[in-house]
């Protein structure tokens, strides 16, 4: 009676624990560029098509100067492969969906892993003469999720995995392959 108590206690108490995972691996930052002996006209051409073809909201649009800034838009994000992972060595932080555009850090409890895969972001893309060449460079920012994080996690717990996006470059190399095909 008491070994069966015990292990009751012991797997309800374990069951309700959830431990928050930070990002372990090194990933993109700054700017995704590219040179191009494309014109800015064909370069700002495809650019339009793309926002146009995608509904895209655009905040500001500055082709004098080779800016746009795109609103939020609708990005995937996935987590790290991580210790309560099965079969994972201490070495191995790859993604467990490798062509996210962002990856966060997860919630494990109860046996699940709870992450947000819906985050959104804001972009800009810039255009510039580069002697003969145009630089395209692309930038995401403000990232944050899309939904709410279940109820299961506690709210300090909620906020960090709010503002735990980083991006894997997969989105910005997207649009520079976009806009300078």
């Amino acid at each position: 009676m008491q070994k069966t108590l015990l292990f009751v206690l012991v797997a309800t108490g374990l069951g309700g624990c959830a431990t928050y995972m930070p990002i372990e691996g090194k990933y993109h930052t700054g700017p995704v560029e590219t040179t191009t002996a494309k014109s800015k006209d064909e370069i700002w051409e495809n650019l339009m098509d793309l926002v146009a073809r995608n509904g895209l909201p655009v905040v500001t649009l500055d082709k004098a100067s080779g800016i746009l800034i795109v609103g939020p838009t609708s990005l995937t994000a996935t987590r790290e492969r991580g210790r309560f992972d099965r079969n994972r060595s201490k070495t191995d932080a790859r993604l467990v969906r490798p062509n996210a555009h962002l990856v966060t850090g997860y919630v494990y409890g109860g046996g699940q892993f709870t992450y947000d895969p819906n985050a959104l972001g804001r972009w800009n893309v810039r255009v510039r003469d580069n002697g003969e060449n145009r630089l395209v460079s692309v930038v995401l920012f403000d990232l944050k999720a899309a939904d709410v994080p279940p109820p299961v996690i506690r709210q300090r717990e909620q906020q960090e995995a709010r503002a735990r996006f980083q991006s894997t470059g997969n989105f910005e190399q997207m649009i520079v392959d976009a806009v300078t095909r």
